[in-house]
This record gives structure tokens, C-alpha cells and sequence, in this order.
């Protein structure tokens, strides 16, 4: 997937909701996505308007219900066999059909402009799980395969409380002004390795070789959630402070970071 660029409008910072707690449907609200695509949510009515990887264009309008797999939502359409892993906070909505060739990073037209949310050039760290032809690389934490897939996860060598991650931006049309996180391994076919596996839960944020960190507190879930910094920046150190225990493992899962661009409050 080519870098996304996105024209998002904000109010205020996210309340991000975690899944599992009675939540039935998705925030009221017009998304608007890149190009034609656009998702319209209304009540448990979901309207989408895009084009598959073969550029036709597809129209879906239909009911739908949100389904909890270990904590992972699924979206399910009640006239089609359509399902989607949808991922969402109070701005943003990811969308990706299952075995299908639908893919949407939409944002939530509600008040102040972001631009260019997009994957790092490079994503590098001290060390990252390999098992037989199965990578977990630093280069998983991208949005070029979609929303599922598998994670960054640091090797058992140095683990996650050594483990140490460095992203770099392009910075053509500014430095980056936050970082969107996605939590945990995130899997269509296998969501209970969502709980199975650790995840983050403090980490700590070093922006351009400073030497004093940014802290922030993860919610315990997939959905996207973002990180508003005090100065732009192009690259970015992060660090693992404590995470949420696996049920099975303790082996932390990452799914995605982001970053943009704009003004937050």
C-alpha cells in the first residue's frame, strides 16, 4: 500500500474506546476518505462508497453489527457475507474487508485539520522474533498490508523491557506532530492471539535524539490511539515501560504506528 494521506478534522483529543464494554455499533458521523472512498455511519446503518483493488467502483449500504472475538471487533453486514476487521477512535476508522479487496483508512470530519498520517520510511530496532519463515519486524508496525497481519515483536534474546524502537518520518510537507498506535497482534483468522500475547501499556517516547522522554499510558486495545507530542519531529525512539500480560505469552505484540502532522488541543 502506497503512503496514505489524509485531510482529518478534529475537535479535541481522542477518547478511545476500548471493545468489549457494551459497545454495539460505531460513533455516529460522516468518514471521509482518501479520494472517492467515504464511509458513512449512522445509527448501526453503515454506508461505504470505494473501489477494490481493481479500481471498480463498489457501493455497500446496510445494517450492520459489531462482533468481540477476544478483542478484536469485527463488523458484520446483516444482508451479505461481508465481514470486516474495523479498528476506529473518535477521529479515524480503519476498514478492511476479510477475504476481500476492500481497504479504507478513513478520518471523522469533526473540526481541526491533520495531514499526511502516514507509515515511517524506515522502522528499525535492537532486535525483533523470528520463527521458521515467519518474520516479526520492526517493518510490520507499517500500514502497507492492512490492519491485521503480524505484529512487531521484539526478539526473546532482549525482550520487551530492553527493547528499543526507531522510526523516521519523511518530513516534506512538515515534521510530525503526533503518533497513532495500534495495539497487541491483531488477526482475522487467529484473534485470540490478540489476549494471548502482551501488549503495551507505558511506554516512553524520544523525539529526535532528545534525552528526556514523553510518557503515555496505552488503553488495552487494537484501536487506533493518538499521541499528541509538544514538538515536531521526524524521528522517533520508543520504549516499552510495562505491558498488559499475555493469557499464554509474554511476548509483546505492536500492530501499527503512524504519525502526522496538525494542530491538536
Amino acid at each position: 500500500m502506497m503512503k496514505v494521506k489524509f485531510i482529518a478534522i478534529l475537535l479535541a483529543l481522542p477518547i478511545v474506546q476500548a471493545v468489549g464494554q457494551g459497545i454495539t455499533r460505531l460513533p455516529d458521523g460522516d468518514y471521509s476518505g482518501v479520494g472517492p472512498d467515504e464511509v458513512i455511519v449512522t445509527g448501526s446503518r453503515i454506508d461505504i462508497t470505494t473501489t477494490n483493488d481493481a479500481n471498480e467502483p463498489v457501493h455497500i449500504e446496510d445494517e450492520y453489527v459489531l462482533k468481540e472475538s477476544s478483542g478484536i471487533p469485527f463488523l458484520q453486514l446483516n444482508h451479505s457475507p461481508r465481514r470486516f476487521v474495523v479498528l476506529w477512535s473518535k477521529e479515524f476508522l480503519f476498514l478492511n474487508e476479510i477475504g476481500g479487496d476492500i481497504k479504507m483508512e478513513c478520518d471523522k470530519s469533526m473540526g481541526k485539520q491533520i495531514e499526511f498520517l502516514d507509515s515511517a520510511k524506515s522502522y528499525a530496532s535492537n532486535g525483533f522474533l523470528t520463527e521458521g519463515t515467519v518474520s516479526y519486524a520492526p517493518a510490520n508496525l507499517s500500514l502497507r498490508k492492512g490492519i491485521w497481519g503480524n505484529p512487531f515483536v521484539p526478539s526473546r534474546e532482549v525482550g520487551w523491557r530492553k527493547s528499543t524502537l526507531r522510526l523516521t518520518w519523511y518530513t516534506g510537507f512538515g515534521l510530525k506532530t503526533f503518533i497513532v498506535v495500534s495495539n497487541g497482534f491483531v488477526s482475522a483468522d487467529q484473534p485470540y492471539l490478540y489476549r494471548a500475547n502482551a501488549r503495551a501499556k507505558g511506554i516512553s517516547i524520544y523525539l529526535d535524539g532528545a534525552n528526556a522522554a514523553q510518557k503515555f499510558e496505552l488503553e488495552d486495545t487494537p484501536n487506533p490511539q493518538i499521541l499528541p507530542l509538544p514538538i515536531g519531529f521526524k524521528e522517533a525512539t520508543i520504549r516499552v515501560d510495562t505491558v498488559y500480560h499475555g493469557e499464554r505469552w509474554d511476548d509483546l505484540c505492536l500492530n501499527f504506528i503512524l504519525a502526522g502532522l496538525g494542530a491538536l488541543k
